[in-house]
C-alpha cells in the first residue's frame, strides 16, 4: 500500500554522494596545477579592518536565519520546550551532552521560543568564529594573514549555513577556536575552560579534548589544565555510555569517506546539485591542495593534530565500530584549512585566483540561500491545521509536528523511525503521551508519519490498519521516489484505533 524506500536504495544514494566528491577531487587536479604554476608573488592586500568584515559576515547570515527547521532543529525545539523538571530526562534522548540544549533553553526562556530566539546562540557563535579565527591567523602570519583569515570565515558558505542553524556545531567550533588560541597562547584558562564547555556540548567534541590534550602536554609539560576538561567528560560518561547502546541499537548515520569534511565543510555545504557543485568543489578543493604545499613547512603540532588527527580518529571510530563521521564536527578542523589558504593569497597567489574562489563562493551561497531546508516537513504538518490532535505515527513526525504545529501531539509508542531509538522516559518527556488507543468520539484527528527507509514493519503495518479501518481521506506530501515522503491522514469516523 506504502512505497517504502529500501535500505539499499538508502545507501547507493550515499555511496553515489561520495563517489561524486571522489571525482571532484580528481578534477580539481589540474586547477591545482593551474594555481601552482599562476603563482606571481604579487600579493592580493585586504584594506578594511576586522570590525568591517564581521559586518559583511552577520549581512550574509541574515538572509537565511528564518528558513524552516529540519528534524534535528525541531528536536532542538522539542528539548527547549520540555519543563525543567523533565528537563535532563529528555535530554538523554540524544546522543549528546546537555550543554547546548541548555544554552538555547536560556535564550527562549528571555526571548520566547520562536526560530530566531532558537538560532541566536549558533548565529553570535559564527561571529565569535570571525573573531577567533582572525586571532589564530594573525598569530601565524601577522595582521594581514589574520584578516585573509577573517574574511574567508566571513563569507566561507559553511560557517554561514551553520550561523543559522539551531544546533551545536558553531558553538563547539567557537569552543574549540578559542582552546586552541589558549595552546598558541599558553594561557592555561583560555585552554581548560573552553574545552570544559565542549565536552558538554557534543560527544565527538570528546575526540578533540583528547588529542588537544596530549598537544598541550608535548607543548607546555603540563597537567592542571587537562583537570577540568576531563573531569566535564567523567561527569557525563555514565549517561554517555547508555546514549551509546541506544544509538548503537539502531544507527541510521552511512559512514562517510573519510577527509568528506573538507569539501562539505568549505564550499560544498549545502549544493542542490551535483551538477552545479562539481567545479566549486574541485577548484576549492585544488586552492587547498596547493595552499598546504606551499605552507607545509610551517605547520606546528597543534595544527597537523587538528586537522590531520582529529577526522582521521572520528572516521577510524566509525570503521571499528559505528559510524560517528560526521564533517558538522569537523567545521573547526576545516576551518584551519583557511591558515595556509590566506598565507597563499597573501604572498603568492596571481590576482585571478581569489576572483576564481570567491565566484565559486557565491556559487555555494545562492545554492544554499535559494533552497529550503525543509520543505516537505514544513508543508506536511501544515496540512493538519485546524485538528486540535496531531497523532504521529513515529517519533520523528511527532517532534517536527511540535515544533511547526501548536496542535497537541501524540505519538504512536511503537513507532521510532529515526533508527535513533528513543527510552520511553525521554519520550514521555518530550511529548504529552505516548500511547496507541485514542478516542476519536469527541473530535477528528490528523495522521502524519514519513515514510522512509526507516520505518518498521510493525509501524507501517500500523499505518495500513488505519487504513484500512477507517473511511480515512490520505494526501501524500513529497516525492515518491526519493528516500522518504509524508503521509497524510485525515480521519474522521470518531471511533478508536486499537
Amino acid at each position: 500500500m506504502f512505497d517504502q524506500p529500501s535500505m539499499l536504495e538508502h545507501m547507493t544514494g550515499m555511496m553515489a554522494y561520495d563517489n561524486f566528491l571522489t571525482y571532484a577531487m580528481y578534477v580539481g587536479i589540474p586547477f591545482a596545477l593551474a594555481f601552482y604554476y599562476l603563482r606571481k608573488k604579487r600579493g592580493t592586500r585586504i584594506g578594511f579592518n576586522l570590525w568591517t568584515i564581521i559586518i559583511i559576515g552577520l549581512i550574509l547570515r541574515v538572509p537565511i536565519m528564518e528558513q524552516a527547521f529540519w528534524y534535528d532543529e525541531s528536536f532542538t525545539s522539542a528539548i527547549a520546550q520540555v519543563p525543567w523538571a523533565d528537563f535532563m530526562i529528555a535530554v538523554q534522548g540524544d546522543v549528546h551532552p546537555p550543554g547546548y540544549y541548555f544554552i538555547v533553553r536560556i535564550v527562549t526562556e528571555i526571548f520566547g521560543h520562536n526560530d530566531i530566539a532558537m538560532r541566536m546562540p549558533a548565529l553570535i557563535s559564527s561571529l565569535g568564529l570571525i573573531v577567533t579565527m582572525y586571532h589564530i591567523g594573525k598569530a601565524y602570519g601577522g595582521e594581514r594573514i589574520g584578516k585573509w583569515v577573517a574574511l574567508i570565515t566571513a563569507i566561507l558558505p559553511a560557517a554561514i549555513y551553520y550561523a543559522s542553524e539551531a544546533r551545536y556545531p558553531a558553538f563547539l567550533a567557537l569552543g574549540l577556536s578559542i582552546a586552541y588560541i589558549g595552546i598558541q597562547r599558553k594561557k592555561f584558562w583560555l585552554f581548560s575552560v573552553p574545552l570544559a564547555i565542549v565536552a558538554f556540548t557534543h560527544i565527538n567534541g570528546w575526540i578533540y579534548i583528547v588529542i588537544m590534550a596530549g598537544v598541550w602536554l608535548l607543548s607546555h609539560r603540563s597537567l592542571r589544565a587537562l583537570v577540568l576538561p576531563f573531569s566535564s567528560m567523567g561527569l557525563w560518561f555514565p549517561i554517555a555510555v547508555t546514549q551509546a547502546s541506544d544509538v548503537a541499537d539502531g544507527f541510521w548515520l552511512p559512514q562517510w569517506s573519510g577527509w568528506q569534511h573538507i569539501s562539505t565543510m568549505t564550499v560544498g555545504v549545502r549544493f542542490d546539485s551535483p551538477n552545479v557543485a562539481l567545479l566549486p568543489i574541485a577548484i576549492t578543493t585544488a586552492l587547498i591542495g596547493v595552499s598546504i604545499w606551499q605552507w607545509r613547512k610551517k605547520a606546528d603540532v597543534a595544527w597537523l593534530a587538528v586537522v590531520v588527527l582529529v577526522p582521521l580518529a572520528q572516521w577510524l571510530v566509525g570503521v571499528v565500530w559505528h559510524p560517528i563521521y560526521l564533517p558538522r564536527t569537523l567545521l573547526f578542523s576545516a576551518l584551519l584549512l583557511i591558515v595556509p589558504v590566506a598565507q597563499f593569497l597573501e604572498d603568492e597567489a596571481h590576482r585571478i585566483i581569489p576572483i576564481v574562489a570567491l565566484v565559486c563562493v557565491f556559487a555555494a551561497y545562492l545554492s544554499m540561500s535559494l533552497k529550503d531546508r525543509n520543505l516537505d516537513a514544513d508543508t506536511a504538518i501544515h496540512a493538519c491545521d485546524g485538528y486540535e490532535t496531531i497523532y504521529a505515527s513515529n517519533v520523528h513526525t511527532g517532534i517536527i509536528a511540535r515544533h511547526f504545529s501548536d496542535s497537541q501531539v501524540i505519538v504512536y509508542e511503537h513507532g521510532n523511525s529515526t533508527a535513533q531509538q528513543l527510552p520511553r522516559e525521554s519520550q514521555e518527556a518530550i511529548f504529552d503521551s505516548v500511547g496507541n488507543i485514542f478516542d476519536y468520539r469527541s473530535q477528528d484527528v490528523c495522521v502524519v508519519s514519513q515514510i522512509s527507509v526507516f520505518n518498521s514493519e510493525r509501524e507501517i503495518q500500523h499505518l495500513i490498519d488505519i487504513v484500512e479501518t477507517f473511511d480515512a481521506e490520505h494526501l501524500i506530501i513529497g516525492d515518491q521516489e526519493k528516500l522518504g515522503y509524508y503521509l497524510i491522514l485525515y480521519v474522521t469516523t470518531g471511533e478508536q484505533i486499537q
